[in-house]
């Protein structure tokens, strides 16, 4: 009997993604031409990522690899609440979805800034605590991107901007090599008598991310070296209001699941949501600020809120692996209060 054969073949795919931007391009649509077909072009590269898999190894199923890929726009769309043919005259309403679906607390019927100034609140932390962190973060992506490195683990890609059509794009975009103290310390607070600014908060950006996650059947059938295992996962549902903090409770029961400590870790990733979330987490877990998130974090690289998870496994792993160390931990909260937390083992 035949094996299945998953692929299409790339004639296929180019033409599937032709079709698709033909009639996604010329939708009404608050998204532009370029941010559509890019976003396509990125969702069907996955998938033949796997077909491909599939392709040059027969007894491969689907069940052997899982491909972690995550694509995120900084600027979502906008939604109507009201179409012309249901409201016939006056003004309507619009919806700006990523705040709506990224960065908005179901609970709190809020801002998740307003959860970030009551995790403040909560640890006492300064003005200063928390622009000295974004600073840190800058500092250490600036001199990481000088240093090269993110090169193993960045893809360029060709600019198809009108100033600089043709170029590679290496090098990320969001860090600050002039950050100062002085200048993120007279940036205006996005609420009055808070402490949250735009320079101690996460950027909101563009990004795309993947992992490829095989189990033993796979690896065998692949023939390749694993570069590290995943020997400790973790999903908790915390305080829903705080929200925030749940990447404590997270990394406390992944670390709990294989009997080690926070001192046995070399490395750990704790998204930079905001400059109170691994403030926090340190505090709580007496962790060693010196591996925290040592090549910058989400205030200086970006948190393209979907895409994170993968991009901060990628990075975590490339540093493990320059460092020559064994055990590094990330950890992430989520909308609602939940977070997770996932602990790797080098190979």
């Amino acid at each position: 009997m035949s094996s299945k054969k998953y692929f299409f073949g790339w004639g296929n795919i180019k033409k599937g993604i032709t079709e698709l931007i033909k009639i996604y391009s010329h939708q009404p649509s608050f998204f532009s031409k370029k941010r559509i077909e890019s976003g396509i072009a990125f969702i069907v590269a996955q998938w033949g990522m796997v077909f491909f898999l599939l392709k040059k190894y027969p007894d491969l199923s689907m069940t052997d690899i899982v491909m972690w890929a995550s694509i995120e726009f900084g600027i979502s769309g906008y939604i109507l609440h009201q179409i012309q043919k249901e409201k016939k005259l006056g003004n309507t309403e619009m919806t700006d979805t990523m705040i709506k679906d990224g960065l908005w607390d179901a609970y709190n019927d809020k801002h998740m800034g307003t959860c970030a100034e009551m995790c403040v609140n909560k640890n006492s932390f300064s003005r200063e605590d928390l622009d000295n962190f974004a600073l840190s973060s800058h500092q250490k992506a600036a001199y990481a991107s000088e240093q090269g490195f993110f090169k193993n683990e960045i893809l360029a890609i060709e600019s198809r901007s009108d100033a600089n059509t043709g170029s590679l794009i290496y090098q990320d975009e969001g860090i600050r090599y002039d950050a100062s103290i002085e200048a993120l310390s007279g940036l205006k607070t996005v609420i009055d008598e808070g402490l949250i600014t735009a320079g101690n908060a996460s950027q909101i950006t563009d990004g795309a991310s993947a992992v490829m996650v095989c189990n033993d059947a796979g690896l065998k059938k692949i023939k390749v070296d694993p570069r590290a295992e995943i020997i400790s996962l973790s999903v908790v549902g915390d305080d829903p209001v705080f929200m925030l903090t749940g990447p404590i409770p997270a990394s406390i029961a992944a670390l709990k699941n294989i009997n080690l400590s926070i001192d046995d870790m070399d490395l750990y990733e704790i998204n930079e949501a905001f400059a109170p979330v691994p403030l926090a987490w340190a505090h709580e877990l007496k962790a060693d600020i010196s591996k925290l998130n040592v090549n910058g974090g989400a205030i200086s690289l970006g948190h393209p809120l979907g895409s994170t998870g993968t991009k901060l496994m990628t990075t975590l792993l490339h540093e493990l692996e320059r460092r020559n160390g064994k055990y590094a931990l990330q950890a992430i909260c989520e909308g609602g209060g939940t977070a997770n937390a996932t602990i790797i083992k080098r190979l």
